[in-house]
């Protein structure tokens, strides 16, 4: 385990936030079925984000409720290849400036 994790797993635990917040052995067919079809809105974010108006993204998650950008979140950082470098990643924000 890297020393970031160990570093967030401590502050977590000091700041008393359990160690599993969600487990998907306890999700049912319905929280399951959710979050799938979560998928294809985070996709088309990350397109809109990347390829048009970031901006665009910003005004969606603006309107949406607080759990459903968590939700959004939560995919869309699982979706995130971390044996890349920062770079790799996030060199398309350079663009941005």
């Amino acid at each position: 385990m890297s020393t970031a994790m160990e570093k967030l797993r401590y502050e977590h635990e000091a700041a008393g936030i359990p160690r599993r917040l969600y487990s998907a052995d306890n999700a049912t067919a319905e929280q399951i079925t959710h979050l799938e079809q979560l998928v294809p809105l985070t996709l088309r974010f990350a397109a809109i984000l990347k390829e048009e108006d970031p901006t665009i993204v910003w005004g969606q998650l603006a309107r949406m409720p607080e759990r459903q950008v968590r939700e959004l979140c939560v995919i869309a950082l699982a979706a995130i290849d971390i044996d890349r470098s920062k770079y790799q990643l996030f060199g398309w924000v350079e663009k941005l400036a």
